[in-house]
């Protein structure tokens, strides 16, 4: 199993030997095929989707709190089989808030291509993408499935696609942290 080992993750001891809360985020970048699963395959429910199934036992067993990063179309690149986040079914609406403790969807582009999609992206095109998958999580899901932290794709974002992020009505706080090339937006 994936998550055997997932114990040796997420113990902390302090230097005293007293255990501290244990608490991990799996990230998951690049989600949309699960939901074309979804809609074109409607298990009864949500975890008979082996995908989700397996999130759900790491979940149940070990406490691990995921974190789907989404895309909100799929792309040309792999041919006509198009599929956007307004077709997702919102059968499985209770199941998701159900699960909405440890399951989020978080921003992460509008499609997979191009590479680096907001790094030199205007106020109006990060907001407009932001709004349209928030709406269609809230949509499908619920709006307690919708994640705080924000790890767009390939990461960079220009400073009028933050300040975009910071603008829009739900968030209270910005931290920007750098490791190299990389940049994590935290909101809330």
């Amino acid at each position: 199993m994936l998550f055997q080992d997932a114990t040796d993750i997420i113990h902390i001891e302090t230097k005293g030997g007293k255990d501290i809360k244990k608490i991990t985020t799996f990230v998951i970048d690049d989600v949309i095929w699960l939901f074309r699963d979804l809609t074109r395959e409607r298990p009864a429910s949500l975890f008979e989707n082996p995908f989700l199934k397996m999130l759900k036992e790491a979940h149940d067993k070990y406490g691990l709190k995921t974190q789907l990063n989404i895309f909100y179309k799929t792309d040309n690149f792999y041919g006509n089989d198009i599929f956007s986040l307004e077709e997702m079914t919102d059968a499985y609406k209770e199941e998701w808030l159900k699960a909405s403790d440890w399951l989020k969807f978080g921003f992460h582009s509008l499609c997979e291509f191009p590479d680096y999609p907001y790094i030199n992206a205007d106020y109006d095109h990060v907001k407009e993408d932001f709004t349209k998958m928030q709406r269609e999580v809230y949509r499908f899901a619920n709006p307690e499935n919708w994640a705080c932290a924000v790890l767009n794709h390939w990461r960079p974002m220009s400073k009028d696609g933050c300040r975009a992020l910071y603008d829009y009505g739900t968030i209270h706080r910005q931290r920007i942290y750098r490791l190299g090339f990389t940049r994590a937006v935290f909101l809330r």
